[in-house]
């Protein structure tokens, strides 16, 4: 069809004139157009893009947080109807069109025909004529005026109806098809009136979106890259996709892969947390702004590893697999297809001659004198983290590394030698003993490679904007959770507070008004549960604490299950996994969660005030059923997890990540589980069984996960019973004075769960020599290696930046942000702010930027720090404060918080 146009188009051209981008034609560049016809589309990666077209017969979207995805429409593609008498397109409207708009999708690609858009296409028969495809746009218009409309390769029906569609999607403008084989290849003379007609599309309707759509093998990401900058040099807006449309193409916008697969050896059915990968390396992959993907390689190895999500493979195996020779043809398979692996440990099967040839080794015999001693021959500073290596005499695979690896560690024994650690051009490997070591005695895990720069070079992770949840406005987020156990646990001090739930209100809960969750059990509470005689007295205080503005409220369960998987096994004891059995109670995850929380809505909360979240008891572990009835029942959860690093047991093995998905791995929110950011008095007590004051070893916690690097927030996280001591009481105050003088950002529980949530569905996305980030409605902060730093020129969306433990932090004022990145700072040319302990809104920039305003609401102490402010009048609530005339900054502060609702400052910079 495009080029039965030709002689129509091309008539009165004197040539071929090289089209301008539609950047460059309108003040507002062009919209980025995706399309993805699969099923289960990756719609954070997709969020990308301004505009995606989707399959509906392959995708509902009626489960889809559009607040999360504010800045990307969602299209539908839909079949031309064959009729167009007004009957025929009333039912298509009503039966068809409008449920794809109730459940949110807001504008439609009109293909020809019911089936996939053909990248190959054998005819044109199935185009629906002007006349129909007329009526049909007049009856959407009408319909839905604010529909975004696409057409496929309609140039004609285009060119004869100037402003009726937003967009036309063109196939291969820059490359050919040969039907046989799949080959591609360039036609200049075919391109060269393509391109013409494109220009004169663009000449006569200058708003008009015209997508070029080209087409790489699925696994080619390379091939992607190549063709996008073709065309983008031609002055094309493209969208380089799959024949099936299947992967997250490449076009103005590329897409930065986000997750990992990390493979675990474990027993079948046993969760994802008790494996050692997911221990120990979920806070290194966090760290690094990835998501990890926990896939026990004795179950089914996922098919669905591709490289336009994800940035490549860790395998992690020190238990036996079941089957070496699957798992072994699985990632040479994955190798293959150009996704990058990294080793820990051991490969998990046997390096025969091929294989390791395959890997880039050869294997030397391992035959040895007896009595021979390994010795180091040599070792990286990559290899020098915690510990050093212990040798032993069990590396008796003897492994030389070709000449395309980096050897980072190398053993001998006797005349041998063995390259047990390295990078190579499909990843890299760190083999015992240059990964994990034990010392003597000692049951506590240590690293010796550094985990972070390994995953780096093996993976050859790109520099990028990290989402952070450890801060906001570059100061460290704090944030506080009370477990239910112990509420009506009696003190052993004389006084008027005969239980913990009394005297945590009076020592701690009320004389520190700063953000904090509360939970209660209800079995333990309830007139119904296990001390009827005492619950009016309970409940009583339970309603007291509820409705303190500072208290958000959450549920700790009805009767404080123990072990999550364990209580779900047929036959289990239920006395020994409960801690609060009741008579005739029967086991019920939805009486445990829907009941507990409906309890609490019904008989403690003031009115307007909701649970929101559920903190898991026991050994909180709990499954991805529980997860989902969580989800269901409108709450958020927290706890589990084991950061528990102090001066004393030192290792990053003690840092839990952020949380672990327990789902089928489709990025689905309903069953990730957020762990606690550090552990509670529980850890640091023995069990709560002696030195009851140990809570206060949790400021070494805060300290270790704080400097060199910010790899945790501070999460003050403790049980009612800590109410009952004068010794835990104690600790606890003193826990609160300190984190008082850090000047740290308070938030609720909640907040930084949503935060949590936000960095798992945000999108990092280059766009030319900017980088483009949509975080969602919480996430509000973002990290940068040391070295690196935002540019104003052109930046949007970006509030300040400062320097702080481990990198540059990026201060967002919105869900979305453009910026380029320099290996210097930008020249002090706007105020923008550099720290603040609160919330940042309704900001403006004015007078090119070079003036801002906006709002602080803190917990506390509030506080703020501009920078860039010399020359500039300063109106903080209305009052002038007049900084040094040479001054390049100044702090804002205000007198601690403690009447709530909290107030609102207001800040205005003048530098006109």
């Amino acid at each position: 069809m495009l080029r039965r146009l030709l002689c129509i188009l091309l008539a009165g051209c004197l040539g071929l004139v090289m089209m301008h981008s539609a950047e460059a034609e309108t003040e507002k560049p062009a919209p980025q157009v995706a399309l993805y016809l699969g099923p289960h589309p990756p719609v954070d990666e997709l969020q990308a893009f301004d505009q995606v077209v989707l399959d509906p017969r392959q995708v509902d979207l009626t489960g889809v947080d559009q607040s999360r995805y504010a800045h990307t429409r969602w299209l539908a593609k839909v079949p031309v109807p064959s009729e167009a008498s007004q009957t025929t397109l009333a039912v298509w409207l009503e039966g068809q069109i409008q449920p794809l708009w109730n459940q949110g999708f807001r504008g439609f690609l009109l293909a020809q025909t019911s089936d996939s858009l053909n990248p190959y296409p054998s005819g044109e028969s199935a185009a629906p004529s002007s006349r129909i495809l007329a009526a049909v746009l007049t009856a959407l218009r009408a319909r839905f005026p604010e529909a975004t409309l696409l057409l496929r390769n309609q140039t004609d029906f285009v060119t004869q109806h100037p402003g009726w569609v937003q967009g036309l999607v063109l196939d291969s403008l820059v490359r050919s098809y040969h039907l046989a084989g799949w080959q591609m290849a360039i036609d200049p003379q075919r391109q060269k009136n393509d391109l013409q007609i494109v220009q004169n599309l663009h000449q006569m309707q200058p708003t008009l979106n015209i997508v070029d759509v080209e087409f790489c093998a699925r696994p080619d990401r390379g091939c992607r890259q190549q063709v996008a900058r073709q065309a983008i040099d031609l002055g094309l807006n493209p969208y380089v996709t799959d024949p099936e449309y299947r992967v997250v193409g490449i076009g103005r916008v590329e897409v930065m892969p986000r997750q990992l697969l990390v493979l675990q050896a474990l027993n079948p059915g046993a969760p994802p947390e008790t494996g050692t990968a997911a221990r120990v390396l979920g806070m290194p992959i966090d760290y690094l702004g990835y998501l990890a993907r926990y896939v026990n390689v004795n179950e089914r190895l996922p098919e669905d590893i591709d490289n336009d999500r994800y940035a490549g493979i860790v395998l992690f195996v020190d238990h036996p697999v079941n089957q070496p020779g699957r798992l072994r043809n699985w990632l040479l398979g994955r190798m293959a297809a150009g996704v990058k692996v990294a080793v820990f440990q051991s490969f998990g099967f046997d390096l025969d001659t091929a294989t390791a040839a395959r890997l880039g080794f050869t294997i030397a015999p391992s035959v040895l004198p007896a009595g021979s001693v390994p010795r180091l021959e040599f070792l990286d500073p990559m290899l020098s983290f915690e510990r050093p290596p212990q040798l032993t005499s069990d590396e008796v695979l003897y492994l030389h590394a070709g000449r395309d690896i980096r050897v980072l560690g190398r053993v001998g024994m006797a005349n041998q030698h063995s390259d047990l650690a390295g990078l190579t051009p499909w990843g890299g490997y760190v083999l015992a003993p240059f990964c994990l070591t034990q010392l003597t005695g000692d049951d506590l895990l240590y690293w010796v490679v550094r985990p972070l720069e390994f995953l780096r070079q093996a993976l050859v992770l790109p520099v990028m904007p990290v989402p952070d949840v450890t801060s906001e406005n570059g100061r460290r987020l704090w944030f506080t959770h009370v477990d239910g156990d112990g509420f009506i646990s009696r003190t052993e001090f004389s006084g008027n507070q005969p239980f913990a739930i009394d005297a945590l209100m009076e020592r701690v809960i009320k004389r520190y008004p700063l953000p904090i969750t509360l939970s209660v059990i209800e079995g333990e509470i309830s007139p119904r549960g296990r001390y009827p005689d005492l619950s009016a007295h309970m409940q009583a205080m339970a309603r007291q604490a509820f409705a303190l503005p500072q208290v958000e409220l959450g549920s700790h369960g009805y009767t404080h299950v123990l072990d999550w998987v364990r209580i779900l096994e047929p036959g289990a004891p239920l006395d020994q996994l409960v801690s609060i059995p009741l008579p005739g109670y029967a086991f019920s995850l939805e009486r445990e969660i829907f009941g507990s929380i409906d309890y609490i809505r019904r008989e403690l909360a003031p009115p307007g005030k909701a649970v929101r979240l559920m903190q898991w008891s026991g050994a909180a572990n709990p499954t991805g059923a529980a997860l989902r009835l969580a989800h269901r029942a409108g709450v958020l959860n927290i706890n589990g997890g084991y950061t528990a690093i102090t001066s004393s047991k030192p290792s990053w093995t003690l840092i839990s990540g952020v949380g672990i998905d327990k789902g089928n791995g489709l990025e689905e929110e309903d069953t990730f589980q957020i762990y606690a950011a550090e552990v509670n008095e529980n850890i640091y007590t023995d069990d709560w069984t002696h030195a009851f004051y140990g809570m206060q070893r949790s400021l070494e916690t805060y300290a270790l996960t704080e400097t060199p690097l910010r790899l945790k927030p501070v999460d003050l996280y403790y049980h009612y019973y800590s109410g009952t001591k004068l010794a835990s009481l104690a600790a606890l105050q003193r826990i609160y004075q300190q984190l008082l003088q850090q000047n740290l950002f308070p938030v609720f529980t909640s907040g930084y769960v949503q935060r949590v949530l936000d960095s798992r569905h945000a999108v990092i996305a280059r766009r030319g020599s900017d980088w483009r980030v949509r975080t969602g409605p919480f996430l509000r902060e973002l990290r940068l290696p040391s070295g690196f730093y935002p540019q104003w020129n052109g930046a949007q969306g970006v509030l300040g930046y400062v320097a702080g433990p481990g990198g540059v932090y990026v201060h967002l004022d919105r869900s979305e942000a453009t910026f380029t990145l320099a290996s210097t700072p930008p020249p002090p040319s706007v105020p923008y702010v550099a720290l603040a302990n609160g919330e940042i809104h309704q900001t403006q920039r004015l007078r090119d930027g070079r003036s801002l305003a906006f709002q602080l609401t803190a917990y506390g102490r509030p506080q703020v720090q501009l920078q860039a402010i010399e020359g500039c009048q300063i109106l903080a609530d209305g009052q002038k404060r007049i900084p040094d005339k040479a001054a390049s900054e100044l702090t804002l502060s205000w007198p601690f918080e403690e009447r709530l609702p909290l107030a609102t400052h207001h800040v205005e910079v003048d530098c006109e």
